[in-house]
């Protein structure tokens, strides 16, 4: 949507549909690859909107400017709304609860 809003694990929110394009296509800060398996999925439809929750665990392997981070492994929800156009189902807000899972010793 024009208003969508993405709030990370970090940082501050993307708001505005051009500001998330950028972020995420036209000139990222980071390259990654991510294997995401999901453990569950909810949907609720309410009337024009639809929330998603879904629960997660994701390793990502992420390239900040110059050097490699090794695989980062997160575990935890993602909430998304949508909002029903005429064009079809839109992001309206994406809520990242991921945070970094413990490493096991």
């Amino acid at each position: 949507t024009e208003d969508v809003v993405l709030v990370g694990p970090a940082g501050p929110p993307i708001a505005g549909r051009d500001a998330v394009r950028n972020a995420l296509f036209v000139s990222p800060r980071w390259q990654q690859d991510v294997e995401e398996i999901l453990n569950d999925v909810t949907v609720e439809v309410l009337g024009e909107t639809a929330i998603v929750v879904r629960n997660s665990s994701v390793t990502a392997a992420a390239t900040f400017g110059r050097g490699a981070l090794p695989p980062v492994r997160l575990t935890g929800r993602t909430i998304s709304v949508f909002r029903h156009q005429l064009d079809g189902w839109k992001l309206a807000r994406l809520l990242s609860l991921m945070r970094k899972r413990p490493e096991r010793s």
